[in-house]
């Protein structure tokens, strides 16, 4: 019993001193934000998605950029879900379709094409959600409501027609047009 337990601890010290597989460094966390952790694959897989939706994604500093920009869209999240104005899942459905289209492709074809770059679809669909969420965000916040009567209008119409007759009648009245 005792020299099992000394062979489990031996191995145990064994396999921690082990370096870890280049897949398993890849998840290592560099941010959290609203404890959702934001890791070096996080990063390469928008890196990745900036190439496959055509922006430039060899920029300097493009993995600090990811970074502010994943960070960004977690936040954009939460800031439309303390507002109500989160973007439904048929949004969501709506701009991958979009996506798919200008990408020439179908949703299936946007799945192969994501998954061959490395990109997880749940990484497309939070980024999609975050620009839905955000622009609902600022066109509530911006967004002015103009209420005007049809007497308003009528008034303001008949305003700018007699303005437009004056200036005719003083061009008319112009000695220059007279004929000579």
């Amino acid at each position: 019993m005792t020299r099992a337990i000394l062979c489990s601890l031996l191995l145990l010290t064994l396999l921690i001193g082990i370096p870890l597989p280049a897949s398993a460094q890849d998840q290592k966390v560099l941010a959290t934000v609203n404890d959702i952790p934001i890791t070096s694959f996080d990063i390469d897989a928008r890196i990745h998605l900036w190439d496959l939706m055509g922006m430039n994604a060899k920029i300097p500093n493009a993995r600090k950029k990811a970074l502010n920009a994943i960070i960004d869209d977690i936040a954009k999240i939460a800031e439309a879900k303390k507002y109500r104005a989160e973007a439904t899942e048929k949004e969501i459905q709506a701009r991958l379709d979009r996506v798919a289209q200008n990408l020439k492709t179908d949703s299936t074809g946007l799945k192969a094409k994501l998954k061959k770059l490395g990109v997880s679809m749940s990484a497309m669909r939070q980024y999609l959600e975050a620009q839905i969420a955000f622009n609902r965000i600022l066109s509530g916040k911006y967004k002015e409501k103009v209420e005007v009567s049809d007497a308003e209008v009528d008034a303001k119409f008949a305003e700018i027609k007699g303005q437009i007759n004056g200036q005719l009648a003083k061009i008319k009245a112009d000695p220059r047009m007279q004929p000579i």
